[in-house]
């Protein structure tokens, strides 16, 4: 496992936007528009940027799979995210019309993530060609490897993927009907 820095941003992008394309919880953020793709893109760019300020993103040794991992602790009032990443994403991905059904949304989510420390496993994500052979497991394994000492919290629209965390030790904890359903799990810890 690779901890990615900006030199990787580029194979992140590919992976991730390929990976969540069509996800329904990207789409409710993404503007639909003629330039989706390249919404997801940037959104993808801004997820990698977020990680890397907030958190830690990781790649496989091979650059099939990648992840990024939110340390909540480590949040706090940027310039760079409060004002310049965030305008690039209400212009550049979610549009002013979706701004308003996005936080909305996020406001929701906020309320079932705990008080006391936790870990957000934000992304994973796998290339298409890949799925399926292991990649993606043997990334989160890692992952789940060197968290253990706090719960894990993910959210995942897609329910194909509910038994692959579920095998992982997720448990489903909150069902949200958001005109898709947003599934929130957990990992307890394991220390």
């Amino acid at each position: 496992m690779i901890v990615a820095n900006k030199s990787h941003k580029k194979i992140v992008r590919k992976i991730l936007s390929s990976s969540f394309k069509e996800n329904g919880s990207i789409k409710f953020v993404v503007k639909n528009d003629k330039t989706e793709l390249k919404r997801i893109e940037r959104l993808i760019d801004y997820s990698f940027e977020y990680g890397l300020t907030f958190g830690k993103v990781f790649l496989s040794e091979d650059h099939k799979s990648c992840c990024i991992m939110l340390l909540p602790e480590k949040k706090k009032t940027t310039f760079k995210f409060d004002v310049y990443w965030t305008a690039i994403l209400v212009l550049k991905v979610i549009g002013f019309s979706h701004v308003l059904k996005v936080l909305n949304r996020e406001s929701k989510l906020k309320k079932f993530q705990p008080k006391d420390a936790f870990y957000h496993l934000w992304y994973i994500g796998v290339l298409p060609d890949n799925q399926k052979k292991g990649i993606g497991s043997n990334l989160l394994h890692h992952v789940l490897d060197e968290y253990k000492d706090r719960p894990i919290y993910l959210e995942t629209s897609n329910p194909v993927n509910i038994p692959w965390y579920q095998k992982h030790g997720f448990k489903i904890i909150k069902t949200l009907e958001l005109g898709y359903q947003l599934n929130i799990l957990k990992r307890e810890t394991l220390n």
